[in-house]
Parts: structure tokens; C-alpha cells; sequence
């Protein structure tokens, strides 16, 4: 609680997203009570209490931004089969050893944002056309609202879970298994839609 957060930049890096991105979420996070800004110096976790939390998402803006992103997790599904099948061909053996390498990075956090942001850039760098990997990277942008929701779900068994699940998706990319992979993925997004 009342810990700093990492700046601007420090998290448009970590996931991946735009500043206007970043910026707009550490603003719905203020409004829903969950960071104060720190005077010109970043912004700073809260604490809270249930009804603090309750009262937050009911701030104008947070409900219709959490639907947006519920929205995106349901398209990210129904698409993940195009995605994938159009990125993996795509790959190279060193871009999957990457790949890999970041998901079994992503298992040791218990972040499952971050496998977002991976299954994402692999949808945009494997798009056969722009199109797709424009509404890849809309998609991968939209679900990185969910990261705050992300605390609530936190659970050793939730991270046992994600782990299992990014160590599969990894090995899944070391032997080209693209019908695995696809499996994996769908069954890791249909999961965030249940919790």
C-alpha cells in the first residue's frame, strides 16, 4: 500500500503500450481510487478498503473501460485461431526461441499481462497483412485495462495455474506445435473471461 509506481516510461515499456495509453489508465486508476499522484513525481498505490473499491468502479468511465476490455478478451479469442495460424508459419526459428524464452520469463512472474503482451506482439509481427496486426495490436492494447483487476484474481493457485499455462505455450512454440499452441492460447483466454 502507498507504494510509487514506475513511471511513465518504465510502464510503456514493461506492457508494451503507448504513452496516451498509459497515461489515460494511471488517470482511470486516480479516478477509481486506486493511485494518487504524487505531486509532479509519478503516482503511488493506495490504500484501500472494499467499499473504496467498490466506490472506485463506479467512477464514471472505469465500468464502460472494463466492458471495452472484457470485449477485447472475447475478440482476442474468437480471432486467436486466425492470429495464430497466420503468425506462426511467419516465425522464425530464433524469433520462437524468443518468444519462448519471454513465456517462460512470464511463468517465473505470475503475470498473466505479460502473456498478453507476448501472444500480442506475436499476432502483430506475424500478421500476413496490416489489417490484422492492426487490430492485434488494438486488441493486445484494450486487454493491458484489465491489468489493475489483475491484483484481485492474485492467488497461489491462479499463479500455478498461469504458469503451467505459459511453460505449455512455451514448449508448444519449441516443437512448432501451432495446433497445441492454438488450443493452449484459447483455453488461457477463456479462462481470464471465467475469473
Amino acid at each position: 500500500a502507498e507504494h510509487p509506481l514506475p513511471s511513465v516510461e518504465g510502464l510503456c515499456a514493461e506492457f508494451h503500450a503507448s504513452e496516451p495509453t498509459v497515461r489515460r489508465a494511471l488517470s482511470l486508476l486516480c479516478l477509481a481510487g486506486v493511485t494518487q499522484p504524487t505531486g509532479g513525481k509519478g503516482h503511488r498505490a493506495s490504500r484501500l478498503t472494499a467499499d473504496a473499491v467498490r466506490q472506485g468502479w463506479q467512477a464514471p468511465g472505469i465500468r464502460e473501460r472494463m466492458e471495452e476490455c472484457l470485449q477485447s478478451l472475447q475478440l482476442l479469442r474468437i480471432l486467436c485461431g486466425t492470429l495464430v495460424h497466420a503468425a506462426f508459419p511467419r516465425l522464425t526459428e530464433r524469433s520462437m526461441e524468443q518468444l519462448a524464452d519471454g513465456l517462460i520469463a512470464a511463468a517465473e512472474t505470475g503475470n498473466w499481462v505479460n502473456l498478453l503482451v507476448l501472444f500480442g506482439d506475436m499476432a502483430i509481427s506475424g500478421a500476413d497483412n496490416r489489417a490484422l496486426a492492426v487490430i492485434a495490436g488494438q486488441l493486445q492494447e484494450y486487454a493491458l485495462w484489465l491489468y489493475p483487476l489483475s491484483c484481485f484474481g492474485d492467488t497461489p493457485d491462479s499463479r500455478e495455474v498461469f504458469r503451467h499455462a505459459a511453460l505449455t505455450l512455451a514448449h508448444c512454440l519449441r516443437e512448432g506445435s501451432e495446433k497445441l499452441f492454438c488450443f493452449e492460447m484459447k483455453w488461457i483466454l477463456d479462462s481470464l473471461l471465467v475469473w
